[in-house]
């Protein structure tokens, strides 16, 4: 579990790299706090304020990045490299807030298919779904957001995927469940707190 301390480290993190990348152009990495150096899945999230809609959401599913540098890439490129978005603009840095997400590792589903609609917990799992080369994952929070019941969240991995809503009952289809830790900013730059 991390603490409230250290989801304000990774979210001002997150920020101060975005902010350098804007005013410099500079890609500045920090990977001299040895408490972040643990590799994890990572995930920064830009809404927009005070609407909340999203404006970019980057990350990495596997532990393949140190804290320190995983979430600085993906803050960078939820902010300039989704290609759901424009690049964000400097006028508009002030106005959104960031939302950092720290995976657990994944866990396979040890069970039926059929029986996997029991066992996705709404607003606590998210999921990753992987089928040849192709993958895709939904953070815990979407779900929730979106009210979805399990069998909705299963065939909603499917879909981002670009596979058959019902995919998920297909035995060559790899499906994980993870969750996750959430801290984001009450106000743009303002006080970092845990969400869930």
């Amino acid at each position: 579990m991390f603490s409230n301390s250290d989801g304000e480290y990774l979210v001002k993190l997150a920020r101060n790299t975005i902010k350098t990348y804007l005013e410099k152009k500079q890609i500045a990495f920090d990977n001299s706090n040895p408490k972040f150096l643990e590799r994890r899945g990572i995930f920064v999230t830009l809404e927009t304020n005070p609407k909340k809609e999203l404006r970019g959401c980057m990350g990495y599913t596997l532990p393949t990045k140190s804290l320190n540098i995983g979430t600085s890439e993906s803050a960078l490129n939820a902010a300039f490299f989704d290609s759901r978005f424009p690049p964000l603009k400097p006028n508009e840095f002030d106005k959104i807030l960031i939302e950092v997400s720290i995976l657990t590792p994944l866990q396979p589903f040890n069970a039926k298919r059929i029986e996997y609609l029991n066992l996705v917990q709404i607003g606590k799992d998210g999921l990753y779904i992987q089928k040849d080369e192709i993958s895709a994952v939904i953070l815990p929070q979407i779900a929730k957001q979106e009210k979805w019941t399990s069998e909705e969240f299963l065939c909603q991995i499917s879909y981002k995927a670009g596979l058959s809503p019902d995919a998920w009952l297909d035995k060559s289809t790899h499906l994980f469940k993870f969750q996750s830790q959430n801290f984001t900013e009450s106000a743009p730059n303002g006080k970092v707190v845990p969400t869930s």
